[in-house]
């Protein structure tokens, strides 16, 4: 079993554009056999920790399937590539359909607000 942790780098304020929430859960690339999960989570994308980033390309379109935790159905989410790093992939959100952007609002809004002060 791989062990994920996230290495916090300091970034200044201004460069998210949305706050972003820790948030682990394990996803699916399709279309690779690759252990991935879930790290970050904003309302624009998440950082996804994978056992070799050097198999994506920015730029790259991905289909990901997760389970939010407050939801019974699976959800297929289409993201783009739009970094990478050592330990990983940053993925932006692309073509939501309205249920799909309603579902991860819905979500960043539960798991933002469980969040200690």
């Amino acid at each position: 079993m791989v062990k994920f942790q996230r290495n916090y780098l300091p970034v200044d304020e201004d460069y998210r554009r949305q706050p972003r929430i820790e948030f682990q859960l394990p996803v699916s690339i399709i279309g690779f056999e690759v252990q991935a999960f879930i790290l970050d989570f904003s309302l624009e994308g998440f950082y996804i920790q994978v056992a070799c980033a050097a198999d994506f390309k920015e730029g790259q379109p991905l289909r990901l399937a997760l389970r939010f935790p407050s939801e019974r159905n699976l959800s297929m989410i289409k993201v783009r590539v739009a970094r990478i790093d050592a330990h990983g992939i940053g993925c932006e959100f692309i073509d939501l359909d309205p249920t799909t952007k309603e579902l991860v609002d819905r979500n960043f809004e539960i798991f933002s607000s469980t969040l200690p002060i």
